[in-house]
């Protein structure tokens, strides 16, 4: 989680002085690696057969890609409350795997 962190502070400060699309791309990257990361250890955590934190974890990174902006998703990490727009997209892509 920490290394999410450093990601969204990082990645709102060079939202804001703005950065070449290969930079967002880069910042967008390394969030979705790490957020993904997290997401498989957590759900390996609660007991989740592998393949389905594998399968989950995946279409929530690519569900959270087509829902919000860079921006959104590091804000989400700046402020726990905006979380609450991922849970259930997590959810869906779980029934999903499962």
């Amino acid at each position: 989680m920490v290394h999410l962190r450093l990601v969204a502070v990082m990645g709102l400060m060079a939202l804001s002085v703005g950065t070449s699309n290969a930079a967002e791309n880069q910042i967008g990257e390394s969030f979705d690696k790490s957020f993904r990361s997290s997401c498989v250890s957590a759900a390996l955590r609660k007991g989740m057969p592998a393949q389905i934190a594998d399968k989950s974890c995946d279409c929530a990174v690519s569900e959270m890609n087509n829902s919000f902006s860079l921006t959104q998703k590091l804000e989400m990490l700046k402020y726990p409350a905006k979380r609450e727009a991922l849970k259930p997209i997590v959810q869906e892509c779980v029934k999903r795997a499962i």
